[in-house]
């Protein structure tokens, strides 16, 4: 019975063994019905009526038995319940989030970072129970938007996220910023300042379609899209790009980059957007009374001094 409800579990995966699973020990058709074995097979007469049935896989030995039979789909129907109950009750909100230093990152995997920090804290002052888990961002914003959890961070504010999520008031500022090799003498001053320049940027990203919307604004220029962050800063700082070349980049995830990894005759050399992150709360999986609950919290620590704290100790400023 257990393995017949975790076909209905909310988690895609249980869902997929546990068909699987009932597949496999010829219950997909008819639940119950005996094995199509191979002497049943082979006393059967087909006629002109009869579907032919594909060939099943072989019998393991330890399925031989019909008592083994039934004691392996009630061992596996547990687990697979049990799964489901400690995956979906153990927590009363679940939140995601991706490696993405210095805002939030895994380490010794365990969701780390300030980021992070600020959701443990909103939890612990609502007196909820909350579990983060870090994953790639395309893999966390897919179960945020469909409801598989509760909500994801960071996130910035934009019609098309505000369609499917509750944002909180912002909680960390940032900047897009230009950085270039720090004998290139050149700074950023406006869209104009870019007009004869390319601009390596990592994308497509939320960064990468800022870099466009300034170049639209000079009237010129070009975009130079790269697969990562720092593989970009690597490149400018040993002179892989033309003199015209410079990056653009998340201020803070790059000195966390250029800090980590060693990469030198770099400097920053202007903001191109400041930009502020919340938490995105998923409207498939919260209710409006929940997000508020949540802001309510928010404004608490924030009065608190809290958030300014842990933002603090990690070197980046907060949304005020």
């Amino acid at each position: 019975m257990e393995l017949l409800v975790a076909l209905f579990t909310p988690n895609r995966k249980i869902r997929r063994f546990s068909y699987s699973f009932i597949t496999y020990l010829g219950f997909a058709d008819t639940i119950g019905a005996p094995l199509n074995t191979q002497s049943q097979r082979s006393s059967a007469r087909p006629t002109g009526h009869t579907r032919r049935l594909p060939m099943p896989l072989p019998m393991p030995t330890f399925l031989s038995s019909p008592r083994a039979r039934l004691r392996t789909v009630l061992l596996g129907g547990a687990l697979l319940a049990g799964s489901w109950t400690s995956h979906a009750g153990a927590a009363d909100y679940r939140f995601v989030t991706e490696q993405f230093a210095p805002f939030s990152y895994e380490t010794q995997g365990k969701a780390a970072g300030p980021m992070t920090e600020v959701v443990e804290s909103l939890c612990a002052a609502m007196k909820k129970s909350c579990e983060i888990q870090v994953l790639p961002w395309r893999r966390a914003l897919d179960m945020a938007e469909s409801g598989e959890v509760s909500g994801i961070f960071s996130m910035l504010r934009s019609p098309e996220r505000e369609a499917k999520f509750f944002i909180t008031q912002p909680i960390v500022r940032s900047a897009y910023s230009f950085v270039a090799p720090a004998n290139a003498g050149w700074s950023y001053s406006g869209p104009a300042s870019v007009k004869d320049r390319s601009i390596a940027v990592y994308g497509p990203s939320g960064t990468s379609a800022v870099a466009e919307r300034i170049i639209k604004e000079a009237g010129g220029g070009e975009i130079q899209m790269e697969v990562a962050n720092d593989a970009l800063l690597k490149k400018l700082s040993v002179g892989r790009f033309s003199d015209k070349t410079v990056g653009f980049i998340n201020r803070d995830v790059g000195q966390d980059i250029i800090a980590k990894q060693g990469i030198t005759g770099l400097a920053f050399v202007g903001d191109g957007a400041q930009i502020l992150y919340g938490i995105g709360l998923s409207r498939k999986s919260v209710t409006q009374a929940d997000a508020d609950a949540f802001d309510a919290a928010l404004a608490t620590l924030k009065a608190s001094g809290t958030i300014k704290a842990i933002l603090t100790r990690h070197n980046l400023q907060t949304a005020e």
